[in-house]
């Protein structure tokens, strides 16, 4: 329904009674007429938020799922591609300077994600200090990208050991998003432990 006097639509709820004369014969039909666009909108946003991390406002695990299915159904294909990043000596940086100097790492790497996910590519935070990028193109130089934007965000945190590690999966037969995941994130291990570069499977 719009508003006459400032032309905004609004979400209302109609509900219709009949009304009987005393012989039983139809006498008219009341409306109920109740606004309920700010009750709708506040659903909504709040459906909107259960999909985000609350920390950094990128997807958490939860929006991932849904906007994968989502974006999958688009385009007809599964993600092609999968990078997994953590956040390297991130527990020497919470127990030594404070949650608020880990709660700054874990922004920066949300809002660098964030800026290099094209319209290909969905950035989320998984948990902790794991971060996933999803895409359908095989996310090449991206790992390159994170590390440049990251070597200056990052040099403003207080110790100077801080960086990533990426693995990056290739959806080479198909497989579902979990699995895929699973893969890039035993291969990030695989090379923190190595300290070798960039795996890719």
């Amino acid at each position: 329904m719009r508003n006459e006097r400032t032309g905004e639509l609004r979400q209302v709820s109609v509900n219709a009674t009949v009304v009987k004369a005393s012989d039983g014969s139809f006498n008219g039909v009341v409306l109920a007429v109740q606004d309920v666009h700010n009750a709708v909108e506040a659903e909504r946003e709040l459906a909107r938020q259960a999909r985000l991390d609350p920390l950094t406002q990128i997807l958490n695990r939860r929006g991932l799922s849904d906007a994968v299915d989502r974006w999958s159904d688009t385009r007809g294909i599964p993600p092609q591609a999968v990078l997994v990043c953590d956040i390297n000596h991130f527990k020497t940086l919470n127990d030594t300077y404070g949650h608020a100097a880990g709660d700054s790492a874990l922004r920066i790497l949300a809002r660098v994600l964030s800026e290099c996910a094209t319209e290909h590519r969905i950035a989320a935070r998984l948990g902790g200090d794991e971060f996933v990028v999803v895409g359908w193109d095989h996310l090449e130089g991206l790992e390159s990208e994170i590390h440049h934007a990251l070597s200056s965000e990052f040099s403003a945190l207080p110790i100077s050991e801080v960086s990533v590690s990426c693995g990056l999966t290739l959806n080479k037969s198909g497989v579902a998003l979990e699995q895929l995941m699973n893969q890039a994130d035993q291969l990030m291990y695989e090379r923190r432990a190595n300290k070798r570069g960039l795996r890719v499977a």
